[in-house]
């Protein structure tokens, strides 16, 4: 390429609806404007006017789904591309919707972006005022700098170890199986999802930054010093092209919803993925998983202990999906078993896994069809694995695919299998000269690392959908992209344990959902602790305990037992109480994953997130919050026996359990013995859907109730309870007739409350309330009988009964 002028001066070359070109004076650049939303805007700058990577993988508005090769990335299908207005001014050109105006200097191409707040504009974001971009005279990468404010937070970038806010740090962007890592401070992860929310304390103004990159990245949240610069933060990626997204509005919790929108509608897994898991090293086929899995339904019994899935997951690679052929089970038997275990309440999740050892049994079969990675000399990539050298599937040809899908139906969805694991899909390629084949084309394997996991997923996903047409589809991972809530259910991976891992384990929950990805969790040990850690044991589980996804993680070794929560005697106890807290509140947690999935809501929520206008949730801390409503302060120091709980101001807050109630802004001590449940406050005027039925290990039921937590005074407060089968498909328009409405209005001598069940429930004759104890105002329903209920202190316990039906 010729030596251009540097920085290059820029001009409008052509508007086209929603897309304006700007060209360099030489020619020799381009760079095209998006006006997707009227808070969302695109930036995709191309230097040398070439687009190196024409597909995308992550952009899905509203949609479950993307084209397996990738869609177009001028493609502008499902976005509204509303009306805006454009301004010359001398060496600028200001793009503005009612939300966002865009301000480039034409000179280098610098962007300055501000956001519409309360009635005026608010600077949010600015490229720094000299060499923000690289126009291919550094090297062959990627770079973008903006300014940096001391003053400025930010939050996400999906799974990072160590605080909340990212400001000061460096982080990368690039997935390893980081097995036994730090919570503190490792880096990378398993996961690469570079979006980022950045706050300034000053002006309390929001906004969101996405780069659509498969690249591994870097990114400098101000660390960096230079005096030269001034104070910067920084995007860097190893190839591809500056691909942005900005995203503005008047909250975070509003940028995090149109993110999530934008790289696609969280899928909605059967509600039974809620409950507790074990699991093992151990295949499907294995002589004595049967055995072993009737064991643990036999234990689970035993213990009266509340754990329904069961995890099956290979260390050895000895199939493609992870079970070996060598001692098989008979199909039939095989399918009677699984049913047995179903029809107990358990279900089982195989462990697959995109990596073949190359004495894998179906190695040869698969390399001889071309479905691998390749070498520069066309045979496998060979790569270290788990357990010896191997090769990674390429699942940007249809006929892995094909492949992969048709393996999965024969040896396991045939099986009576309908829930899967995807283990060790990090596709952790280092190898220049790895290729693989996009769309026909050979590319470098190591430039489009994080899309296989996602296209694995898919894959694996639309299998289970074919087998298992009338059922929704479970898929686990840790590995992902932007876009895996489209399919997967993830965990935090394998930390060394730990009170450090225990504190920041939860600021890497926070940070997923800031990104779009709430159905996640972490994994406990499945082995009895040491004496020493029983407290460590019991204060982790109470800190994870209202995530998603909660489950045991397997012994390495083969031979070991389920991992589960009854090896050690002396906590089956507490344990048993915690997940019996648990179940009692899977319909709340449930309907939240339901808003997550019609709504784009975050599920789980640093406090921040819900209370903005509260400088004083800004400070590092270690609670969160499950929604809207429930705050939960998680132990996380050894030998407490108190927790200090600031309560947002904005509200009131009661106690979850002892009924007390606090204003808000404050900071108040409550108990926190080991044997307690995890501290949880509610949210005045909240209305939590619940489970009231008695629970064992061995016999399940459903029966909703409520509690309702109103403050003194008058006033309206509503909920909501998703409630259907939690197994069928689902259109967002049948949803909501499997919804409760509740509406309670509050006066200073009376409550009155306005129930409707769904389709479902209408001969559902009696509905437990519970109310806070010193709530004394008699409560009327209408079309329902209210009655006394069962003495339930702390608690004052009511039951409706409908009109129609008989008296309880």
């Amino acid at each position: 390429m010729p030596q251009a002028a540097y920085p290059p001066v820029f001009a409008l070359q052509t508007r086209q609806g929603a897309l304006l070109t700007l060209r360099s004076a030489d020619h020799e650049h381009l760079a095209h404007i998006f006006v997707l939303e009227n808070d969302i805007l695109r930036v995709l700058v191309l230097p040398g006017a070439q687009l190196k990577q024409p597909h995308s993988w992550a952009i899905a508005p509203g949609l479950a789904e993307v084209p397996t090769a990738g869609r177009d990335r001028f493609d502008l299908r499902g976005f509204t591309l509303p009306d805006y207005q454009i301004r010359h001014l001398p060496g600028q050109l200001v793009v503005e919707t009612c939300q966002l105006r865009l301000t480039i200097t034409l000179v280098g191409l610098r962007c300055h972006w501000q956001n519409y707040l309360n009635g005026a504009w608010h600077d949010v974001a600015a490229d720094r005022a000299c060499q923000s971009l690289n126009w291919g005279s550094w090297d062959q990468r990627v770079y973008h700098y903006l300014q940096h404010d001391e003053r400025q937070m930010y939050f996400g970038l999906g799974e990072r170890s160590g605080p909340s806010n990212r400001a000061g740090q460096r982080y990368r962007m690039q997935g390893v199986d980081a097995s036994g890592y730090d919570a503190s401070n490792t880096d990378p992860l398993y996961k690469h999802i570079p979006f980022y929310l950045a706050w300034h304390c000053d002006s309390a103004a929001p906004v969101g930054f996405f780069y659509d990159t498969l690249a591994d990245c870097t990114f400098d949240m101000g660390r960096e010093v230079d005096a030269c610069y001034g104070p910067s933060r920084s995007f860097i990626a190893e190839h591809g092209d500056l691909d942005y997204y900005v995203f503005g509005g008047d909250s975070l919790l509003h940028i995090v919803q149109r993110y999530t929108w934008l790289t696609g509608r969280p899928a909605l897994m059967p509600r039974w993925a809620l409950g507790c898991s074990s699991a093992a090293v151990r295949e499907l086929a294995a002589a004595d998983t049967q055995r072993r899995v009737d064991e643990f339904i036999a234990n689970r019994a035993q213990h009266d202990m509340l754990c329904d899935v069961v995890h099956l997951i290979s260390r050895q690679r000895d199939a493609a999906h992870g079970h070996a052929p060598t001692d098989p089970v008979a199909p039939e038997d095989t399918q009677r078993w699984l049913r047995r275990a179903q029809d107990q309440g358990v279900h089982l999740i195989a462990g697959i896994t995109p990596g073949l050892l190359h004495n894998h049994p179906r190695f040869t079969e698969a390399a001889a069809q071309g479905l691998f990675i390749k070498g520069y000399d066309g045979k496998p990539q060979r790569l270290p694995l788990r357990g010896g050298s191997g090769a990674y599937l390429d699942f940007t040809q249809p006929a892995t695919v094909r492949w992969w899908q048709a393996v999965l139906k024969t040896t396991l969805l045939d099986a009576g299998i309908n829930a899967l694991r995807l283990d060790d899909a990090e596709y952790d390629i280092r190898n220049a000269d790895a290729i693989a084949y996009q769309a026909g084309q050979r590319v470098a394997a190591s430039e489009i690392k994080p899309l296989q996991p996602l296209l694995s997923a898919q894959a694996s996903c639309k299998a289970l959908q074919t087998s298992y047409p009338t059922q929704r589809p479970l898929l686990t991972s840790r590995a992902g992209f932007a876009g895996m809530q489209r399919y997967l259910q993830t965990w935090s991976g394998e930390p060394r344990a730990g009170w450090d891992t225990l504190r920041f384990n939860i600021k890497m929950a926070w940070g997923l959902a800031l990104c779009g990805v709430s159905n996640t969790g972490h994994a406990l040990a499945g082995n009895a602790p040491a004496p020493s850690e029983r407290e460590l044991y019991l204060r982790t589980l109470q800190a994870h305990l209202l995530l998603p996804r909660l489950g045991f993680q397997p012994c390495t070794d083969a031979g070991s037992p389920l991992a589960a929560p009854w090896h050690d005697a002396g906590l089956v106890a507490p344990l048993r109480m915690l997940l019996q807290l648990r179940e009692r509140l899977l319909p709340h947690l449930y309907h939240l994953l339901w808003r997550a999935h019609a709504k784009f809501e975050p599920v789980v929520r640093p406090t921040l997130l819900n209370f903005p206008d509260d400088a004083d949730c800004f400070a590092d801390n270690d609670d969160w919050m499950l929604g809207a409503d429930l705050l939960i302060a998680p132990v996380v120091q050894p030998g407490a026996t108190t927790r200090a709980v600031y309560l947002p101001q904005g509200c009131g807050w009661f106690d979850g359990y002892r009924g007390s109630y606090y204003p808000g802004g404050q900071t108040v001590t409550v108990s926190a013995q080991i044997t307690d449940p995890p501290v949880l406050m509610v949210r005045a005027g909240a209305i939590i859907a619940l489970n009231t039925a008695t629970q064992y290990g061995d016999e399940r039921a459903d029966t909703r109730g409520f509690a309702l937590y109103p403050p003194s005074g008058e006033g309206q407060y509503c909920g909501e309870c998703f409630d259907d089968d939690g197994i069928s498909p689902l259109s967002l328009a049948a949803g909501a007739a499997h919804l409760w409405r509740l509406k309670l209005d509050c006066r200073d001598d009376a409550l009155k409350l306005t129930l409707t069940s769904p389709d479902r429930f209408r001969s559902h004759e009696v509905v437990t309330l519970y109310l806070p104890e010193q709530e004394t105002r008699p409560l009327r329903a209408p079309g329902w009988h209210v009655a006394p209920g069962e003495p339930s202190a702390p608690s004052r316990s009511l039951l409706l009964v409908r009109n129609n039906a008989a008296p309880p």
